[in-house]
């Protein structure tokens, strides 16, 4: 029986939240200062308002909370509306009474109404898997570093002007920011308030994590890049978020002279436990090719995990993008109406082309056994496609339930329109708070 009242918090409701999310966390501290920070001002996107509740109607107890806030990412240029799960929990009494799972689908009538493209979570995937969330690669695993194997800075540090990151230097680093994530299929936008957020608030209240957002200048004083990162006093570890340089600076004279600049604030940081003996380092194909040979292991970020809110909606979303592909492609003026069956959802995608152009997506029931569509894929595999984290070929050569209705191989010329609409290519969704 359904005891619980599922609401938006308030105001009032944010000491419940932050001692039930400490509860769902065995009492560690750092869960509720997280909780107090993404439903405080300082955050964003986040506050009481984008908060879901369960409470118990016989008590007033707050039984199951899940935290919220909305973002933009980029698909090559097109805005998705992104709302981001940042921490969600039931209170230990509560546990096994259904009050997560009817949090789960009044949010779910949310995201339709208000016109989301994507819902994502850094999370355990087994469990968001049940809620239509896939496990997607879209941040390359970081590399950590051994600090002593990286090339000597000493001399090169001689060269530049590392000073603390000031609001003066946001326009700067939001060009370069944006600039980095162009050549990316989907990318995290950065504005003004999240960027202040990353470099000036970021992990507020959280002891153990110490800004170290730089600015990298030449020994002009003239920006030439832009350091966001932070330190772990628990670990050892220095973990840069993110590190872009101008256009037409050398990263094998600048990459150094930053790992020196961040090993000795890591040492000054961290001297109690020992120094710094790692620098985790995000993707950046520059960088990785200058420290090619050095000592490192991976650090692997495969827990994210993505729902596409309305799949129809979403390619008709993406259409311009889909449609210069072809545009630029072997199958320019490419004209039919193709059907796309999902397994697993007894639902097929008809996406109607007309010269190259998408005129309707759309979503329907399909009979599997009267009904064959052109194309028949799993569903998981579909969205990776459009995730851009698989090709179809790679698809096809893995999976015999990826083809057209023969009942041995996906015909070519639907080989090469999904090679086309959805090409493998990288993605940079660094942050998830």
């Amino acid at each position: 029986m359904n005891n619980f009242e599922i609401r938006w918090a308030k105001e009032n409701d944010r000491p419940a939240i932050i001692n039930t999310i400490r509860e769902v966390y065995n009492g560690e501290e750092e869960f509720a200062k997280m909780a107090e920070f993404f439903t405080s001002p300082l955050h964003p996107n986040g506050g009481p308002e984008t908060t879901l509740i369960a409470v118990d109607k016989s008590n007033g107890n707050v039984a199951a909370v899940e935290i919220t806030a909305s973002m933009f990412w980029m698909y090559e240029g097109i805005p998705l509306k992104t709302q981001v799960l940042l921490l969600t929990g039931t209170h230990p009494s509560y546990r096994g009474c259904n009050a997560m799972n009817l949090i789960h689908d009044k949010n779910n009538e949310w995201l339709m109404e208000n016109d989301f493209d994507i819902s994502f979570v850094d999370g355990i995937p087994w469990y968001y898997r049940r809620l239509g969330y896939q496990p997607l690669e879209l941040l390359p695993d970081l590399t950590a570093y051994d600090r002593f194997s990286l090339p000597r800075g000493e001399e090169k540090i001689k060269n530049y002007i590392f000073r603390p990151f000031e609001e003066k230097d946001i326009p700067l680093t939001l060009e370069l920011l944006r600039h980095k994530a162009e050549d990316m299929l989907y990318s995290f936008t950065y504005d003004e308030k999240w960027l202040r957020l990353f470099a000036l608030d970021y992990a507020e209240g959280i002891p153990e994590n110490s800004d170290l957002s730089t600015v990298v200048c030449n020994l002009e004083g003239d920006p030439v890049g832009v350091i966001l990162a932070y330190t772990k006093q628990c670990d050892g570890k220095m973990y840069m978020l993110d590190y872009v340089l101008k256009p037409g600076i050398s990263h094998l004279d600048a990459t150094p002279a930053v790992l020196e600049f961040l090993a000795q604030e890591g040492d000054r940081q961290m001297g109690v436990t020992g120094g710094c003996k790692q620098i985790v380092l995000p993707y950046d194909v520059n960088t990785r090719e200058v420290l090619g040979d050095c000592l490192s292991n991976i650090e692997y970020v495969n827990k994210r995990q993505c729902k596409i809110v309305d799949i129809s909606k979403f390619i008709k979303k993406i259409a311009p993008v889909l449609e210069k592909r072809i545009a630029q492609s072997p199958i320019c003026g490419y004209t039919r109406t193709v059907g796309i069956q999902l397994f697993g959802h007894k639902k097929g995608i008809n996406i109607n082309l007309t010269e190259g152009r998408i005129t309707d997506v759309v979503w329907r029931d399909v009979d599997f056994i009267n009904d064959a569509l052109d194309i028949q894929i799993p569903y998981e595999k579909f969205i990776r496609l459009l995730f851009g984290v698989e090709s179809i070929d790679e698809m096809r050569q893995m999976h015999r339930e990826v083809n057209s209705y023969n009942g041995g191989r996906l015909e070519n010329e639907f080989r090469l329109l999904l090679k086309i609409l959805f090409p493998k290519k990288m993605s940079y969704i660094m942050h998830s708070c």
